[in-house]
């Protein structure tokens, strides 16, 4: 049995010659890295594809949201423009804290 037959599929007949056995074999070889750079091109091409369809704004738009949002929430870090901070309670809790303040202690 010859061992070169056994080596490749390609020889299994063993009408080739070397050098176009190797000659065979390149070209396998290039269409295996022809093939993964299409897959490749193709992951790249549906990234794409995926980034296109996500929704986009303008930029006046975006900063006309910004300006919205800051002018209509309150913060409390800047008093001077909103005044004192809210108390997080209802005025019935607020009540219920002064009458537990005249305590010892207090358990909330």
């Amino acid at each position: 049995m010859d061992l070169n037959a056994q080596r490749s599929p390609f020889k299994a007949s063993g009408n080739f010659t070397d050098a176009e056995h190797e000659k065979l074999l390149r070209i396998v070889q290039l269409n295996k890295m022809k093939t993964m750079k299409l897959e490749r091109l193709n992951q790249y091409n549906n990234r794409l594809k995926q980034e296109l369809a996500r929704e986009r704004i303008n930029a006046s738009n975006s900063s006309l949201m910004i300006i919205k949002y800051t002018e209509t929430t309150r913060d409390g870090l800047i008093p001077e423009l909103w005044g004192p901070p809210q108390s997080r309670y209802s005025e019935k809790q607020q009540v219920r804290a002064t009458k537990q303040d005249s305590r010892c202690c207090a358990i909330v």
